[in-house]
Protein backbone atom coordinates (compact mmCIF):
# COMPACT_ATOMS: atom_id res chain seq x y z
CA UNK A 1 0.00 0.00 0.00
CA UNK A 2 1.42 3.37 -1.00
CA UNK A 3 1.92 6.31 1.37
CA UNK A 4 -0.86 8.25 -0.39
CA UNK A 5 -3.29 5.38 0.19
CA UNK A 6 -2.30 5.15 3.86
CA UNK A 7 -2.82 8.88 4.32
CA UNK A 8 -6.21 8.66 2.63
CA UNK A 9 -7.20 5.76 4.91
CA UNK A 10 -6.25 7.72 8.02
CA UNK A 11 -8.26 10.72 6.82
CA UNK A 12 -11.30 8.52 6.14
CA UNK A 13 -11.08 6.97 9.61
CA UNK A 14 -10.88 10.41 11.21
CA UNK A 15 -13.91 11.64 9.25
CA UNK A 16 -16.28 8.83 10.20
CA UNK A 17 -19.72 10.27 10.88
CA UNK A 18 -20.82 10.01 14.52
CA UNK A 19 -24.02 10.87 16.34
CA UNK A 20 -22.35 13.91 17.89
CA UNK A 21 -21.55 15.21 14.41
CA UNK A 22 -25.18 14.80 13.34
CA UNK A 23 -26.40 16.93 16.23
CA UNK A 24 -24.41 19.90 14.88
CA UNK A 25 -25.69 19.56 11.30
CA UNK A 26 -28.98 21.31 10.46
CA UNK A 27 -31.94 18.89 10.22
CA UNK A 28 -32.64 19.96 6.63
CA UNK A 29 -29.19 18.78 5.57
CA UNK A 30 -29.48 15.48 7.43
CA UNK A 31 -32.87 14.83 5.86
CA UNK A 32 -31.84 15.82 2.33
CA UNK A 33 -28.66 13.70 2.30
CA UNK A 34 -29.99 10.86 4.52
CA UNK A 35 -26.95 11.21 6.77
CA UNK A 36 -28.70 9.36 9.57
CA UNK A 37 -28.88 6.29 7.31
CA UNK A 38 -25.22 6.26 6.26
CA UNK A 39 -23.44 2.97 6.87
CA UNK A 40 -19.71 3.77 7.20
CA UNK A 41 -18.77 0.21 6.20
CA UNK A 42 -20.93 0.24 3.04
CA UNK A 43 -20.65 3.83 1.91
CA UNK A 44 -19.50 4.24 -1.68
CA UNK A 45 -17.52 7.39 -0.90
CA UNK A 46 -15.59 5.63 1.88
CA UNK A 47 -14.64 2.55 -0.16
CA UNK A 48 -11.07 2.29 -1.37
CA UNK A 49 -10.22 2.39 -5.04
CA UNK A 50 -6.77 2.02 -6.51
CA UNK A 51 -6.78 4.75 -9.12
CA UNK A 52 -9.28 7.50 -9.85
CA UNK A 53 -7.07 9.59 -12.15
CA UNK A 54 -8.08 7.53 -15.16
CA UNK A 55 -7.95 8.26 -18.87
CA UNK A 56 -11.73 8.71 -18.77
CA UNK A 57 -11.39 11.40 -16.11
CA UNK A 58 -8.84 13.38 -18.13
CA UNK A 59 -10.87 13.00 -21.33
CA UNK A 60 -14.12 14.26 -19.79
CA UNK A 61 -12.32 17.03 -17.92
CA UNK A 62 -10.80 18.24 -21.18
CA UNK A 63 -14.18 18.10 -22.94
CA UNK A 64 -15.86 20.15 -20.21
CA UNK A 65 -13.11 22.56 -19.13
CA UNK A 66 -11.96 23.91 -22.50
CA UNK A 67 -15.44 24.90 -23.82
CA UNK A 68 -16.45 26.16 -20.39
CA UNK A 69 -13.42 28.44 -20.06
CA UNK A 70 -13.98 29.78 -23.58
CA UNK A 71 -17.70 30.41 -23.00
CA UNK A 72 -17.17 32.11 -19.64
CA UNK A 73 -14.42 34.34 -21.05
CA UNK A 74 -16.60 35.26 -24.03
CA UNK A 75 -19.54 35.97 -21.72
CA UNK A 76 -17.44 38.43 -19.72
CA UNK A 77 -17.37 40.71 -22.76
CA UNK A 78 -21.11 40.47 -23.45
CA UNK A 79 -23.87 42.60 -22.01
CA UNK A 80 -26.10 39.53 -21.78
CA UNK A 81 -24.74 36.05 -21.41
CA UNK A 82 -25.75 32.45 -20.80
CA UNK A 83 -23.73 31.01 -17.89
CA UNK A 84 -21.90 27.70 -18.14
CA UNK A 85 -23.41 25.83 -15.22
CA UNK A 86 -21.36 23.30 -13.26
CA UNK A 87 -24.57 21.41 -12.48
CA UNK A 88 -24.79 20.77 -16.22
CA UNK A 89 -21.31 19.20 -16.10
CA UNK A 90 -22.17 17.13 -13.05
CA UNK A 91 -25.36 15.85 -14.67
CA UNK A 92 -23.65 14.80 -17.93
CA UNK A 93 -20.40 13.44 -16.48
CA UNK A 94 -22.15 10.47 -14.89
CA UNK A 95 -23.87 8.98 -18.00
CA UNK A 96 -20.91 9.86 -20.24
CA UNK A 97 -18.56 8.09 -17.84
CA UNK A 98 -20.71 4.97 -17.89
CA UNK A 99 -20.82 5.15 -21.67
CA UNK A 100 -17.01 5.32 -21.85
CA UNK A 101 -16.66 2.42 -19.43
CA UNK A 102 -18.80 0.28 -21.75
CA UNK A 103 -17.27 1.33 -25.07
CA UNK A 104 -13.56 1.93 -24.42
CA UNK A 105 -11.31 -1.14 -24.80
CA UNK A 106 -9.58 -2.61 -21.78
CA UNK A 107 -6.15 -1.88 -23.21
CA UNK A 108 -2.93 -0.74 -21.60
CA UNK A 109 -1.10 2.11 -23.31
CA UNK A 110 2.63 2.71 -23.00
CA UNK A 111 3.21 6.44 -23.50
CA UNK A 112 6.75 6.94 -24.86
CA UNK A 113 8.08 4.37 -22.36
CA UNK A 114 7.56 6.95 -19.61
CA UNK A 115 4.33 5.79 -17.99
CA UNK A 116 1.55 3.31 -18.60
CA UNK A 117 -2.19 3.70 -18.25
CA UNK A 118 -5.29 1.68 -19.03
CA UNK A 119 -7.97 3.13 -21.30
CA UNK A 120 -10.74 1.41 -19.35
CA UNK A 121 -9.56 0.12 -15.95
CA UNK A 122 -13.02 -0.90 -14.77
CA UNK A 123 -16.58 0.26 -14.07
CA UNK A 124 -17.22 3.97 -13.82
CA UNK A 125 -17.16 5.30 -10.28
CA UNK A 126 -19.17 8.18 -8.91
CA UNK A 127 -15.88 9.41 -7.44
CA UNK A 128 -14.69 10.03 -10.98
CA UNK A 129 -17.83 12.12 -11.51
CA UNK A 130 -16.90 14.13 -8.42
CA UNK A 131 -13.38 14.70 -9.76
CA UNK A 132 -14.67 15.79 -13.18
CA UNK A 133 -17.12 18.19 -11.53
CA UNK A 134 -14.44 19.66 -9.25
CA UNK A 135 -12.07 20.07 -12.20
CA UNK A 136 -14.75 21.84 -14.24
CA UNK A 137 -15.69 24.06 -11.30
CA UNK A 138 -12.05 25.13 -11.01
CA UNK A 139 -11.07 25.31 -14.69
CA UNK A 140 -14.23 25.94 -16.71
CA UNK A 141 -14.42 29.55 -15.57
CA UNK A 142 -13.20 32.92 -16.69
CA UNK A 143 -10.25 34.72 -15.17
CA UNK A 144 -10.61 38.10 -13.51
CA UNK A 145 -7.23 39.09 -14.88
CA UNK A 146 -8.59 39.29 -18.43
CA UNK A 147 -10.58 42.40 -17.47
CA UNK A 148 -7.50 44.41 -16.50
CA UNK A 149 -5.55 43.23 -19.55
CA UNK A 150 -8.43 44.10 -21.89
CA UNK A 151 -9.00 47.51 -20.31
CA UNK A 152 -5.31 48.34 -20.64
CA UNK A 153 -5.49 47.67 -24.37
CA UNK A 154 -8.85 49.27 -25.12
CA UNK A 155 -8.57 52.49 -23.09
CA UNK A 156 -4.81 53.04 -22.78
CA UNK A 157 -3.46 51.22 -25.86
CA UNK A 158 -1.00 49.25 -23.72
CA UNK A 159 0.12 45.89 -25.09
CA UNK A 160 0.97 43.58 -22.21
CA UNK A 161 3.46 40.81 -23.15
CA UNK A 162 1.90 37.31 -23.18
CA UNK A 163 4.17 35.92 -20.45
CA UNK A 164 3.40 38.85 -18.17
CA UNK A 165 -0.35 38.48 -18.84
CA UNK A 166 -0.24 34.74 -18.06
CA UNK A 167 1.73 35.36 -14.85
CA UNK A 168 -0.74 38.08 -13.86
CA UNK A 169 -3.74 35.78 -14.40
CA UNK A 170 -2.07 32.97 -12.45
CA UNK A 171 -1.41 35.43 -9.64
CA UNK A 172 -5.10 36.33 -9.56
CA UNK A 173 -6.06 32.65 -9.29
CA UNK A 174 -3.52 31.83 -6.58
CA UNK A 175 -4.51 34.87 -4.55
CA UNK A 176 -8.17 33.83 -4.70
CA UNK A 177 -7.44 30.25 -3.65
CA UNK A 178 -5.19 31.50 -0.86
CA UNK A 179 -7.97 33.63 0.63
CA UNK A 180 -10.35 30.71 0.14
CA UNK A 181 -8.03 28.42 2.10
CA UNK A 182 -7.80 30.98 4.91
CA UNK A 183 -11.58 31.44 5.10
CA UNK A 184 -12.57 27.77 4.80
CA UNK A 185 -12.36 27.23 8.57
CA UNK A 186 -15.01 29.91 9.03
CA UNK A 187 -17.33 29.45 6.03
CA UNK A 188 -16.85 25.80 5.04
CA UNK A 189 -16.06 23.60 8.01
CA UNK A 190 -18.73 25.01 10.29
CA UNK A 191 -21.63 22.52 9.94
CA UNK A 192 -24.21 25.14 10.85
CA UNK A 193 -23.70 26.95 7.56
CA UNK A 194 -25.94 25.60 4.80
CA UNK A 195 -24.90 26.15 1.19
CA UNK A 196 -27.97 25.39 -0.98
CA UNK A 197 -26.02 24.85 -4.21
CA UNK A 198 -23.53 22.51 -2.55
CA UNK A 199 -26.41 20.68 -0.88
CA UNK A 200 -28.09 20.18 -4.25
CA UNK A 201 -24.89 18.89 -5.85
CA UNK A 202 -24.16 16.57 -2.94
CA UNK A 203 -27.70 15.20 -3.13
CA UNK A 204 -27.22 14.42 -6.82
CA UNK A 205 -23.90 12.69 -6.11
CA UNK A 206 -25.57 10.61 -3.42
CA UNK A 207 -28.30 9.65 -5.86
CA UNK A 208 -25.76 8.61 -8.50
CA UNK A 209 -23.87 6.65 -5.88
CA UNK A 210 -27.08 4.91 -4.85
CA UNK A 211 -27.73 3.95 -8.46
CA UNK A 212 -24.31 2.31 -8.71
CA UNK A 213 -24.80 0.51 -5.41
CA UNK A 214 -28.27 -0.76 -6.31
CA UNK A 215 -27.00 -2.17 -9.59
CA UNK A 216 -24.76 -4.52 -7.58
CA UNK A 217 -27.39 -5.63 -5.05
CA UNK A 218 -28.55 -9.22 -5.35
CA UNK A 219 -31.89 -8.72 -3.60
CA UNK A 220 -34.32 -8.11 -6.46
CA UNK A 221 -37.12 -6.63 -4.31
CA UNK A 222 -34.79 -4.16 -2.63
CA UNK A 223 -33.22 -3.30 -5.95
CA UNK A 224 -36.59 -2.72 -7.58
CA UNK A 225 -37.80 -0.47 -4.77
CA UNK A 226 -34.63 1.61 -4.66
CA UNK A 227 -34.43 1.76 -8.46
CA UNK A 228 -37.95 3.16 -8.63
CA UNK A 229 -37.12 5.88 -6.10
CA UNK A 230 -33.83 6.70 -7.79
CA UNK A 231 -35.43 6.84 -11.23
CA UNK A 232 -38.08 9.21 -9.89
CA UNK A 233 -35.44 11.50 -8.38
CA UNK A 234 -33.34 11.42 -11.56
CA UNK A 235 -36.45 12.29 -13.57
CA UNK A 236 -37.06 15.28 -11.30
CA UNK A 237 -33.43 16.39 -11.69
CA UNK A 238 -33.69 16.05 -15.47
CA UNK A 239 -36.92 18.03 -15.73
CA UNK A 240 -35.53 20.73 -13.44
CA UNK A 241 -32.28 20.96 -15.40
CA UNK A 242 -34.09 21.31 -18.75
CA UNK A 243 -36.48 23.90 -17.30
CA UNK A 244 -33.62 25.96 -15.82
CA UNK A 245 -31.71 25.78 -19.10
CA UNK A 246 -34.66 27.04 -21.14
CA UNK A 247 -35.59 29.68 -18.57
CA UNK A 248 -32.08 31.15 -18.48
CA UNK A 249 -30.71 30.50 -21.97
CA UNK A 250 -33.63 31.76 -24.05
CA UNK A 251 -34.07 35.25 -22.55
CA UNK A 252 -30.37 35.84 -21.86
CA UNK A 253 -28.73 34.63 -25.05
CA UNK A 254 -31.24 33.98 -27.82
CA UNK A 255 -33.84 36.64 -27.01
CA UNK A 256 -32.27 39.31 -24.73
CA UNK A 257 -35.17 41.61 -25.60
CA UNK A 258 -37.06 39.93 -22.75
CA UNK A 259 -34.46 41.10 -20.23
CA UNK A 260 -35.05 44.80 -20.84
CA UNK A 261 -38.28 46.44 -22.01
CA UNK A 262 -37.13 50.08 -22.17
CA UNK A 263 -40.23 52.19 -22.69
CA UNK A 264 -38.35 55.52 -22.83
CA UNK A 265 -36.01 54.18 -25.50
CA UNK A 266 -39.02 53.18 -27.61
CA UNK A 267 -40.45 56.69 -27.34
CA UNK A 268 -37.21 58.43 -28.38
CA UNK A 269 -34.90 55.85 -29.98
CA UNK A 270 -32.45 58.46 -31.34
CA UNK A 271 -32.13 60.60 -28.20
CA UNK A 272 -28.88 59.55 -26.51
CA UNK A 273 -29.69 61.19 -23.19
CA UNK A 274 -33.07 59.49 -22.90
CA UNK A 275 -31.56 56.20 -24.04
CA UNK A 276 -29.03 56.37 -21.22
CA UNK A 277 -31.78 57.13 -18.69
CA UNK A 278 -34.16 54.42 -19.88
CA UNK A 279 -31.89 51.58 -20.99
CA UNK A 280 -31.79 48.62 -18.63
CA UNK A 281 -28.72 47.03 -20.23
CA UNK A 282 -26.39 50.01 -20.55
CA UNK A 283 -28.09 52.85 -18.69
CA UNK A 284 -29.99 53.83 -15.56
CA UNK A 285 -33.01 51.64 -16.30
CA UNK A 286 -35.67 54.24 -15.46
CA UNK A 287 -39.16 52.93 -16.35
CA UNK A 288 -37.50 49.74 -17.58
CA UNK A 289 -39.44 46.50 -17.29
CA UNK A 290 -38.10 42.97 -17.48
CA UNK A 291 -39.59 39.54 -18.08
CA UNK A 292 -36.40 37.89 -16.85
CA UNK A 293 -36.70 36.68 -13.26
CA UNK A 294 -32.96 37.09 -12.54
CA UNK A 295 -32.84 40.87 -12.92
CA UNK A 296 -35.16 41.70 -9.97
CA UNK A 297 -33.05 39.47 -7.71
CA UNK A 298 -30.05 41.75 -8.23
Amino acid sequence: MSDATKNYSSIVQEEQLSDNDLTEIPPAVVEALHLDEVDPDNDTFKQQEENLLTFRYFLLSFLFVVPGAFIETMNSFRTTSAPYGILFVQFLAYPLGHYLSKTLPNKEINAFNLFKFNLNPGPWSVKESVLVTLTAASGATGNMGTSGISLAKVFYDIDIPPLVAIAFMYGIVWTGYSFGAIARNFVLYDPKFVWPKALMQTSLFKLQSSNDRDSNVNNEETTTEHSHDNNMQMRIFTIGLIAMFLWQFLPEFIFPFLSSLAVICWIAPYNHNLNFIGSGLGGLGFMNFSLDWKLPTF
